[in-house]
């Protein structure tokens, strides 16, 4: 299975070289493959950026730590140690039962002495806390609920949980259409080099007679996979990444509330991730098509 350079060359040559011959499959191949990248890949995103918003929306949430009642120092001063440790903590605030009700009276717009001595009591002593742009939140909730003084967490769980969801149904719905097309494009890629061996086949009888080895005829067939699933993964990577770097662009001008993951940080990700999966659809293909062919022969 060893190969030279110069033999190498040959094969790959005589893959370019078969993509020119059945032009028009090849041209049907490579659509089929940026069809089905662009599916994943916009999904992807779609999937990256949806998670994105939901950490952003925690993270300028303060969380509330409401503490059991009647809860002694001991058990306060727990719960602030746990806090100092946490890295994704970007500060915190104790707040005790009366000024919780200063900050009732605040909130309504009560006047001062409305409330009578004691009327604090009905509050609980809580902690309020900030995260910063590193915090994992479920993590540090989780964290925060094990402890045996703290009673309830309060946070945009719900509708943290509802945006996890939906960006978990797309990214399932994005997977079933990637699995249905990319079944479509190792169809189309086994066809597609199915025909240019079928077209060859007196040249490998002729090579397998002279002692030419199965991997040897296989490799042009290989290259002529490769370059079709990477020639289409190309254009859905450059597709995608235009595409998304005109939308994070537009966003920032129109809707600047909206948090989307910067163009920079997925770009070259999304490039390789699409080259990867091109090139496995088109190997994939070509084994086939090439395989059923010497065991038939």
């Amino acid at each position: 299975m060893t190969l030279k350079a110069k033999t190498l060359f040959h094969c790959f040559k005589e893959g370019w070289g078969n993509l020119a011959r059945n032009s028009l499959m090849s041209l049907a191949s490579i659509g089929t493959v940026l069809v089905s990248l662009l599916v994943l890949g916009g999904v992807s995103l779609l999937a990256l950026n949806l998670n994105h918003m939901a950490d952003m929306a925690l993270q300028s949430t303060k969380i509330r730590v409401l503490l059991k009642e009647d809860v002694n120092f001991d058990a306060t001063e727990q719960v602030r140690f746990w806090l100092q440790r946490q890295s994704g903590v970007e500060s915190y605030q104790f707040i005790s039962k009366q000024e919780g009700l200063m900050r009732l009276e605040g909130i309504f717009g009560i006047e001062e002495g409305v409330f009578r001595d004691g009327d604090e009591e009905f509050l609980p002593e809580e902690f309020e806390v900030s995260l910063n742009s590193d915090a994992d939140a479920e993590k540090l909730v989780t964290g925060l609920l094990s402890l045996s003084s703290v009673e309830e967490v309060l946070y945009g769980q719900e509708f943290y949980s509802q945006v996890r969801t939906v960006s978990k149904i797309a990214f399932i719905g994005g997977i079933i259409v990637l699995l249905l097309v990319g079944f479509a494009t190792l169809l189309i890629i086994t066809n597609t080099i199915r025909l240019t061996v079928f077209a060859r086949r007196r040249e490998i009888e002729i090579m397998s007679l002279v002692g030419a080895t199965d991997w040897y005829i296989r490799w042009p067939y290989i290259f002529e996979g490769l370059l079709i699933g990477i020639i289409g993964s190309l254009l859905a990577a450059l597709l995608l990444s235009r595409g998304y770097y005109f939308l994070e662009r537009k966003l920032v001008n129109v809707a600047s509330f909206l948090h989307l993951v910067t163009y920079d940080s997925v770009q070259l990700h999304l490039t390789w991730i699409l080259i990867g999966v091109g090139a496995a659809f088109g190997l994939i293909g070509s084994l086939i098509s090439v395989k059923r062919f010497l065991k038939a022969s």
